[in-house]
Parts: C-alpha cells; sequence; structure tokens
C-alpha cells in the first residue's frame, strides 16, 4: 500500500457535469458529514456519502461506505497532527468493517470548503472494475483534508460479525462460482488453527474469549483478513500501534525485537518467552542459510501440527522499524499461532545485514 499526501487543485466535475462554482461554494460551506468510522459486521456498503459536496464531486467512482469510514478516522488523524501509516490505515479499515486488500491511502489539505480534486482525479485514474472507493473531508484547523482509499477485493464474502459472545457461531458462507482453491484459516486467542476450504460454508462455535483471527485466500493470496472479537469489546487502536522501535543495525534490531516479543505476548495475555541457549544458535544458522545460498527470503516455517516449533524471517525495507515484522506475522495465520500459542515458552533470535537490508530470525519452541 502507498501513502501519496497531495498537493492542492480546486477543479471540479460532477456525475451530472460540472457544477457551477456557486454551487460548490454552497455546499463546500455544509460542514462536512461523516460516516460511522466502527462497525459491527464486515459488509460491503455501495451507496451515496450523506456529505452532500462528496456526494457531488465523487462522480462514477464507487464511493463505499465502510472504507469511507476508515477514511474519516484517518482524517481526524491527519488534522490531530498525526500522519497515518500502513498498519494503522489497514486497522482503521477493519474496525470500519472493511476486511479487504487497502492499496491506497491519499489525502490532501485545501481551504476550508474547497474541492480536493486531485484526490478525486487520482482515485479516478487509479479505479479498476470492481473496486471500492472512501471518501471523505474533515474540518479542522483553517481547512478541510480529503482522505481518500481504495479498495480491491478479488472475491467478496457475505457479511460477517465483528463481536460474538463466547460461545457465539461464526458462519462464512461457501463462495460458489469457480472459486475451489479459496481456503479459510481461524486462528484462536490460543493459537489453536482451524479451517479448510470455501467450497462449502464452514460454521465454528468460537469458545475462547479474545481476538481471534480469521483469513480467507487463494493460490494468488490473501482475499480477505480480519479479526473477530469473542467476549471482549475491540479497542480502538491497532495492536502495537503507537510502538516504533529502532533498527539501525543488528545489534539494536536483536534488542528491540526482545522487547517487540515481549510486548505481543502481553498484549494477548501470555507470558513472555525466555531466551533459550539451543534456539539462539539455530536461529543463526537458518537466518545464514536463508541469506546464503538460497538468497533473502520472508516467510513462516511452522513446525509438526501439534508441536509448539516454528521458524519465522523477516526483512526490513529501509526507514521501517522491528514492529513491521511483527505486525506482518500477527496477519499471517501461522506465525500469528506460532507467537500466541501459550505452549512455547522459549524462543531464539538472530538478526543480520544483506541485500541492503536488515534480517530478522525467530525461531520458537518449549522446553
Amino acid at each position: 500500500m502507498r501513502i501519496l499526501p497531495l498537493a492542492l487543485l480546486l477543479v471540479s466535475c460532477g456525475r451530472h457535469g460540472p457544477p457551477s462554482a456557486a454551487r460548490l461554494e454552497a455546499l463546500g460551506s455544509v460542514p462536512p458529514r461523516l460516516p460511522a468510522p466502527q462497525a459491527e459486521v464486515y459488509a460491503v456498503h455501495l451507496g451515496v456519502s450523506s456529505d452532500p459536496l462528496v456526494a457531488r464531486v465523487t462522480g462514477d467512482l464507487p464511493w463505499e461506505e465502510s472504507l469511507s469510514g476508515a477514511a474519516g478516522a484517518l482524517g481526524i488523524e491527519a488534522v490531530a497532527g498525526r500522519s497515518p501509516d500502513p498498519w494503522h490505515v489497514r486497522w482503521a479499515a477493519l474496525r470500519a468493517g472493511y476486511p479487504y486488500p487497502v492499496e491506497e491511502f491519499t489525502y490532501e489539505r485545501v481551504a476550508e470548503g474547497a474541492v480536493g480534486q486531485r484526490i478525486i482525479d487520482g482515485l479516478q485514474g487509479m479505479a479498476r472494475p470492481g473496486d471500492h472507493v472512501g471518501l471523505v473531508r474533515v474540518r479542522g484547523g483553517d481547512g478541510d483534508f480529503w482522505v481518500g482509499l481504495l479498495g480491491r477485493p478479488r472475491l467478496i464474502i457475505e457479511p460477517v460479525p465483528r463481536v460474538l459472545p463466547p460461545g457465539g457461531r461464526l458462519d462464512l458462507e461457501a463462495v460458489g462460482g469457480t472459486a475451489k482453491d479459496v481456503e479459510l484459516t481461524l486462528v484462536s486467542p490460543s493459537g489453536r488453527l482451524d479451517g479448510g476450504d470455501l467450497w462449502q460454508k464452514r460454521s465454528f462455535t468460537l469458545t475462547e474469549r479474545g481476538e481471534y483471527w480469521v483469513q480467507v485466500a487463494d493460490s494468488q493470496g490473501v482475499l480477505a483478513g480480519f479479526p473477530v472479537f469473542v467476549g471482549v469489546s475491540p479497542e480502538p487502536a491497532p495492536p502495537m500501534g503507537d510502538l516504533r522501535l529502532a533498527a539501525g543495525d543488528p545489534v539494536s534490531l536483536l534488542d528491540s525485537a526482545w522487547d517487540m516479543l515481549d510486548r505481543v505476548r502481553e498484549q494477548y495475555g501470555w507470558e513472555p518467552l525466555q531466551d533459550d541457549p539451543i534456539l539462539g544458535p539455530v536461529a543463526r544458522a537458518h537466518l545464514g542459510d536463508r541469506l546464503g545460498d538460497s538468497g533473502p527470503a520472508s516467510g513462516a516455517f511452522p513446525g509438526e501440527p501439534g508441536s509448539c516449533r516454528a521458524s519465522l524471517s523477516c526483512g526490513l525495507l529501509p526507514g521501517t522499524g522491528v514492529e513491521s515484522c511483527f505486525q506482518s506475522w500477527l496477519v499471517q495465520p501461522e506465525p500469528r499461532s506460532a507467537m500466541l500459542d501459550p505452549r512455547c515458552t522459549v524462543a531464539g533470535l538472530a538478526t543480520d545485514r544483506s541485500g541492503g537490508r536488515l534480517w530478522l530470525q525467530l525461531e520458537l519452541g518449549q522446553e
């Protein structure tokens, strides 16, 4: 996902032809109206914005309410002087009930009541058939922020609740059609994996309290990924969203990685992992192998079913911190399962630099 701050360009075109300057000025004087930033259900709601100026200038863009709710929440962050990163963008979309990939996040600041036309032009240039657009304006300070999000679902699932009581049923309807390789994976709060293909309806009774993770994927990648909260209220902020841990060199990366691993376990209610004298050398050996003969690679290499054993690799892009590795692992079923498995009691970490990147290797196990 790219994040693109955009410059001001005051031109407008509407669904029914270019509106007059006087009409735009009148619509711009109406205070912005924002969709709800939080939803009870993951679902798609295509329609028309309740903000009269946004509705007038959206044109033929496929305006989607959940994605626009996320855009509104991100706009409020921008007004407050906080620049959302991809992790916050993703969780804003999930909180608003949009579980599909978000490809673009764009924003620009304009004069109060003005049109963020470059946002609109940019979204029109990027949107493909089947895409969704979130578009809002947020007023703050001496101007308006226009915020745009572009969602790109390859498959739409039936509505799914975000919150269930303990013992509630999670139903995923069959996708039908020709999508025979679509697989569902469910990760419980204690890391237990379940799932199956979605050629048929899948139902699960969720008995553990906490945050489940649901992934729907096919051979081309992830189609949807989202948390379901059982017996607990969703937090408004993303997990580890306030952390920025330095990773300037392999030594600082190693220290930050241990800190982050402890915080992940604490946030999800499990004891911290102990530094294991065997898994540390294993991590260094595995990382050396992956950076040597086969070249750098990121991935997860789970152990045998029923055991707590996993090997996780991550390469940090320049300018990113170690939190990006753990954020990535938390939305992948097998790494998430291993990090949250209470049977895991020990870990080993290794770091190195290769190909202009810092690399992190995490080994998990039990005594």
